[in-house]
């Protein structure tokens, strides 16, 4: 997993290219306490 900055208040979480939050996509939310972690967590099982 690496980490890019975004620009414009861009907040995108992908892993292996896959995107697993979008800051946007949720309304302009920022991901819950856990939410992503869950999500990388979740991918992982999937493999």
């Amino acid at each position: 997993m690496t980490l890019d900055p975004g620009k414009g208040g861009v907040f995108d979480v992908k892993v292996d290219g896959e995107l697993l939050y979008s800051k946007h996509a949720q309304g302009n939310e920022f991901p819950r306490y856990g939410e992503v972690t869950t999500a990388i967590e979740m991918k992982r099982l999937r493999g």
